[in-house]
C-alpha cells in the first residue's frame, strides 16, 4: 500500500474521529456539570388503577 493511499483511508475516518471526541468531550462536560443536580421526586404521583377510573366516571343519562 503507498503512502498515498495509506493518507486517504486516513482522510476518509478522520471526520468521524473527530466528530466523535467533540460529542465524548461535550457529554462529559455535561454530565460533569449536571451530576450534583438533585431530580425533583417531592411529590410522586399516585398511581390509579383502571378500576378506580372507571367508578368515578360519570354515568350517561
Amino acid at each position: 500500500m503507498t503512502v498515498v493511499a495509506s493518507s486517504q483511508h486516513i482522510a476518509l475516518g478522520l471526520p468521524l474521529l473527530i466528530a466523535g471526541t467533540i460529542k465524548s468531550i461535550y457529554d462529559l462536560t455535561l454530565w460533569s456539570w449536571l451530576r450534583h443536580v438533585p431530580l425533583h421526586d417531592d411529590d410522586p404521583t399516585e398511581e390509579v388503577s383502571d378500576d378506580r377510573l372507571l367508578a368515578n366516571r360519570p354515568s350517561a343519562p
